[in-house]
């Protein structure tokens, strides 16, 4: 294997993001999006089959397969990346053999994603839990400033009172105020 990539789906997207990659050019992995609704071969991995592209310069399923050649690809070895609840994404493995790729690779691969899911969605909660982390201390300093303001201003009126500032105050009223 020349190279190695991980494209995950953004949320409320259609396209699959490049978030880990191993062996490929910066011109390959800036070469553009990779939408969903264009990449066949993606759609395939997606569907739960690892798919295997011997000669994707002239594949249809292939969308950038100019960029495929600069880069000297020969063969592609796609599979999902799918989580307990859902595609995640796809795991693509790259080589400058042709024909380099079969069903025994495949399996592997695949068991290899499937391990690579439990990370992604155990990443994934953990950043759940930051953002959530994080929202909640935003909330409590928000509350904090809001009632520390009115607590002050009852805090400098009772002192007003306490000093006799406002007038004498029988016992009972300063035991109550106290």
């Amino acid at each position: 294997v020349r190279g190695a990539s991980i494209r995950l789906l953004e949320e409320n997207s259609e396209q699959l993001k490049i978030v880990a990659a191993h062996g490929l050019s910066r011109i390959y992995l800036n070469k553009g999006p990779v939408e969903l609704s264009n990449s066949v071969l993606d759609q395939e991995a997606l569907s739960g089959q690892p798919v295997i592209i011997c000669d994707p310069a002239h594949d249809p399923r292939v969308q950038y397969p100019e960029e495929i050649t600069a880069e000297g690809i020969q063969s592609i070895l796609v599979v999902p990346i799918i989580s307990t609840h859902r595609s995640l994404g796809v795991l693509r493995v790259y080589s400058d053999a042709a024909h380099c790729f079969n069903a025994e690779n495949a399996d592997f691969l695949t068991a290899i994603a499937q391990q690579g899911a439990t990370a992604i969605e155990n990443a994934m909660a953990h950043e759940q839990l930051a953002a959530a982390d994080e929202e909640r201390a935003t909330f409590v300093r928000t509350v904090t400033h809001e009632l520390r303001a009115p607590v002050t201003g009852a805090q400098s009126l009772t002192r007003v009172l306490l000093r006799g500032m406002a007038g004498e105050l029988s016992a009972q009223q300063q035991d109550i105020i106290a």
